[in-house]
């Protein structure tokens, strides 16, 4: 989204100082809502998940840890250390992981639908 608001405003304005401020304004007003939706659906999810795996609430191993968004998210950050761009859909990829531990889990396979 932020990068769609500098591009508008240097295809209205032309001015890198005008496009920047304009970012800056957008950023100050969605930065709440972002960081709160991410603390609730992101860090409480990663932690309920530990907390899960670690008490074995799930009948899962312990290598399923890191089956979360948040470390599937730092994952992609070192990756986009060694290559730049490489993080796109980490946290993404974290929520699969997770779902898909559980549902090879808890789902038996042998009952018919």
């Amino acid at each position: 989204m932020l990068p769609v608001v500098f591009n508008a405003g240097m295809d209205a304005t032309g001015s890198l100082q005008t496009s920047m401020d304009m970012v800056f304004r957008v950023l100050k007003s969605i930065v709440v809502p972002l960081g709160l939706g991410f603390v609730i659906c992101d860090v409480f999810v990663t932690i309920a998940w530990i907390w899960f795996v670690v008490k074995g609430k799930l009948p899962v191993g312990k290598i399923a840890l890191i089956c979360n968004p948040v470390m599937i998210s730092l994952l992609g950050q070192l990756m986009n250390v060694i290559a730049e761009g490489l993080d796109s859909g980490f946290e993404s990829f974290g929520w699969l992981l997770m779902y898909l531990v559980c549902a090879l889990k808890l789902v038996d396979g042998t009952e018919k639908v």
